[in-house]
């Protein structure tokens, strides 16, 4: 694998790394650093694919500072039976769309034994929250567009992700 650290105007857009979490505890430092990404490409809409993570501060900041137009997040709520949740829970997805300045994407959902919520109480739980306006619940499958960029295009700042030492003692048990 040919691996590259993606920099601002790599791909002719806007670009901000967001470090974030994987977990908590010791699970979560056993999946090491992880990393969303807000993307910003002219007279489009700003996107945050925020990976797989949980409610950070990091994530928190980055919604605030870059009021993105469109997030995507796994909301599986995913949890290996020990150390908690490693995907945000379903208080923290309340809190991300609370968030959120714009529409909000919640993907991840229903695809995996270790991910237990559902589309249908997900957006359930976001409509008793009033917030179903702006969250969408997508089908596998299903086709969302977003048209309305907004005027506020943030300067973003490059930020350097280094594997830990985890990577190091867990590499081994992946075939690396």
């Amino acid at each position: 694998m040919d691996a590259r650290a993606l920099e601002d105007g790599g791909l002719d857009v806007g670009l901000e790394v967001i470090p974030s979490r994987h977990g908590r505890g010791l699970l979560g430092w056993m999946l090491g650093p992880v990393a969303g990404y807000y993307l910003a490409p002219e007279g489009e809409p700003s996107l945050y694919i925020t990976g797989d993570s949980i409610l950070t501060d990091s994530v928190r900041d980055a919604i605030v500072r870059l009021q993105p137009d469109v997030i995507v997040a796994p909301a599986g709520a995913a949890n290996m039976g020990i150390g908690g949740d490693i995907l945000f829970s379903v208080d923290e997805l309340v809190e991300l769309a609370r968030l959120a300045p714009a529409d909000i994407v919640y993907n991840h959902l229903e695809a995996l034994d270790h991910c237990p919520t559902t589309r249908t109480g997900l957006r359930e739980r976001m409509r008793a929250e009033g917030l179903s306006d702006r969250v969408h619940v997508p089908e596998d499958g299903e086709v969302l567009s977003f048209d309305s960029p907004s005027k506020h295009r943030p300067r973003t700042r490059a930020v350097a992700l280094q594997p830990g030492l985890q990577k190091w003692m867990t590499s081994p048990l992946a075939g690396g």
